[in-house]
């Protein structure tokens, strides 16, 4: 092995460069030069060196644009903050309960044979329904059964309401109740009424 083949070695080992590693490498066709290796370094100068590839010029990748790496990793949960420590750990704000609900009032329209509009209803406990008579004949509104009232027996108009009067009741436990028409022997369920909490 001849001298230059052996500094091109030594130098290639030294610098870790591939240029050097390319140049013997080649095949020795054309008569080598002393000009072409790269000048020898010392440990001190092979130590520094951190790159592997040989240095490009600056001008060489400024007009070349580089797109960013793109990740085939999938995407991972967000992380967590530890806080500081002897920081307060951050809570969140009271909320402030709901303004109460204002109690509603609703209208029960009585009519001939008995019917109810309308025949159900929903209301929450406080809520006032007003049973109003448009029919010619009396009529007097109580909770089922018949003649008991048993379910609510507060909801009991105590007597017939003739026409253009009324009758109302304020719920005060939640439950669905059915009301008739008291005045009636045998009376079918007039509407139902759902008393939410």
């Amino acid at each position: 092995m001849n001298t230059i083949v052996v500094v091109g070695l030594i130098a290639a080992l030294l610098a870790g460069g591939a240029a050097a590693f390319f140049w013997i490498s080649k095949p020795q066709t054309e008569e080598i030069s002393e000009t072409t290796l790269p000048p020898p370094r010392t440990p001190e100068q092979a130590a520094e060196t951190t790159s592997v590839l040989p240095e490009t010029p600056p001008d060489a990748t400024s007009s070349v644009p580089v797109d960013p790496p793109v990740s085939t990793a999938p995407p991972s949960s967000p992380l967590k903050s530890t806080p500081p420590p002897g920081a307060k750990p951050q809570t969140k704000p009271p909320v402030a309960p709901a303004a109460p609900r204002a109690p509603q009032e609703f209208i029960v329209r009585m009519h001939s044979d008995s019917r109810a509009e309308p025949s159900e209803l929903v209301v929450r406990v406080g809520d006032t329904v007003t049973f109003v008579n448009e029919d010619d004949k009396l009529h007097w509104p109580g909770a089922d059964p018949h003649p008991t009232h048993s379910s609510l027996p507060t909801f009991d108009a105590l007597g017939g309401i003739s026409k253009g009067q009324s009758f109302s009741h304020t719920f005060r436990v939640p439950g669905t109740f059915g009301y008739h028409e008291h005045l009636l022997d045998d009376p079918p369920t007039m509407g139902i009424i759902t008393v939410l909490p």
